[in-house]
């Protein structure tokens, strides 16, 4: 959520942070704002589920 929040992702569009706060819970708040970064990051399926490319493009971006 911190990454999404980040990209400026999260909250997905017509959400409030009072709708979706920063749970560190995968919930449908969460899943959407996945889909958006996979969409941005031109991951295909964009399906909201973090899976090997989705980690990796995070990890790419996040982790150092």
């Amino acid at each position: 959520q911190a990454a999404l929040l980040f990209e400026k992702l999260y909250p997905p569009e017509g959400e409030s942070k009072r709708d979706c706060p920063l749970t560190g819970s995968f919930g449908p708040c969460t899943a959407r704002s996945v889909t958006l970064f996979q969409e941005k990051n031109g991951i295909s399926p964009a399906t909201g589920v973090v899976g090997e490319l989705t980690m990796r493009k995070l990890n790419e971006k996040y982790s150092k």
